[in-house]
């Protein structure tokens, strides 16, 4: 086979919330990662008498944990300041994410699961860092969803 021509980098990924159950809004201006983990199907495993190996079978896979680390500011209407008001919610209120790697229209767009409750916005630390180095404050926010869909960007 071929190399591939297709590869991508993630210097124009978009990274979208929907927070009102409708709606994305994007909020590349602060993004600086994403990374997914998770997923792993469960296997069951049994051993006879007749062979060495084991009989095994797939089962139902464990959810996913998407992590998006940005930039911190104090603006209200910006990353931090949207996901702190859902993370306050009891019960981690409704905060569906998606992000396309490419940004532009027609690339692969991840969308988490968008049912009621089923996307929860679990770790949103808050801000801290060193007094002495100047760096810019950097947060990473920790979605659990059961599914990740896959489709193109409009």
């Amino acid at each position: 086979m071929a190399q591939t021509t297709g590869a991508e980098n993630f210097v124009a990924a978009t990274v979208e919330l929907n927070i009102t159950g409708t709606t994305f809004t994007a909020y590349n201006g602060t993004l600086s990662a994403v990374s997914v983990s998770g997923g792993e199907r469960n296997t069951g495993t049994a051993w006879t008498a007749d062979t060495d190996t084991p009989i095994t079978r797939g089962g139902k896979r464990n959810p996913l944990e998407i992590t998006v680390r940005f930039v911190y500011s104090q603006t209200s209407s910006e990353f931090y300041k949207v996901l702190l008001t859902q993370y306050a919610t009891s019960g981690g209120g409704k905060c569906n994410m998606r992000y396309c790697p490419g940004g532009s229209s027609g690339d692969d767009i991840f969308t988490t699961n968008t049912a009621t409750g089923m996307t929860i916005l679990t770790a949103l630390p808050y801000p801290s860092g060193e007094v002495e180095t100047g760096e810019i404050i950097m947060i990473e926010a920790t979605w659990v969803t059961p599914n990740i869909v896959q489709a193109a960007k409009a």
